[in-house]
């Protein structure tokens, strides 16, 4: 019986500390790895680069959940670079996961991590 008990808070224990998302830099650094490498995998294909950049946000695991084909189109005609649209992504994210939209210092946080990694010519 105590065991059981044990697991069970175990399990909300580790619950809790997956929900809460670590840090917001590491959380957009890591976001804007993964569509960098989506971006040279595709890169190949000879696509256009609004076709790239959609491609590659949507080789995302689990994106259709809070981030699909019409709203990332929808964001590239302001003339978006990939490094904002990847930013929305992370913060679309971060709202999917957490529950909530980040704060303002969170927000930053990620803009600096996605920033860090993405060039501002691609």
């Amino acid at each position: 019986m105590n065991w059981l008990i044990i697991a069970l808070i175990f399990i909300l224990l580790l619950y809790l500390w997956i929900r809460r998302g670590g840090k917001p830099y590491n959380f957009g650094r890591g976001i804007a790895k993964a569509q960098l490498t989506g971006i040279k995998r595709f890169g190949e294909d000879n696509l256009s680069k609004e076709d790239l950049y959609v491609k590659s946000i949507l080789s995302r695991p689990g994106v259709e959940r809070y981030f699909d084909e019409a709203e990332i189109r929808h964001n590239l005609k302001g003339n978006t670079n990939f490094a904002h649209l990847v930013e929305i992504l992370a913060i679309s994210e971060f709202q999917w996961r957490i529950g909530r939209l980040p704060n303002e210092d969170e927000s930053n946080k990620i803009h600096e991590g996605v920033y860090s990694v993405i060039p501002d010519d691609l």
